[in-house]
């Protein structure tokens, strides 16, 4: 499942966002047709600002967490 979104405010300030989750599940592959692992599942967080991009300088900020 992912999740995605962008806003740009009225002074032109970009703001975009997304998530992922991988649940967790049961992988035969990651032993090539051994046994059934458990293959634990994954959020990642995504967050991204920029400033005016019409301006000579842009300053940017992001951040990312995964668990």
């Amino acid at each position: 499942m992912q999740l995605y979104g962008q806003i740009q405010t009225l002074n032109y300030w970009n703001t975009s966002a997304f998530w992922i989750h991988r649940p967790s599940v049961f992988d035969d592959r990651l032993t090539r047709g051994g046994p059934v692992v458990r293959r634990p599942g994954l959020d990642d967080w995504f967050i991204n600002v920029n400033t005016d991009s019409r301006k000579r300088v842009v300053l940017g900020v992001n951040g990312e967490i995964g668990c």
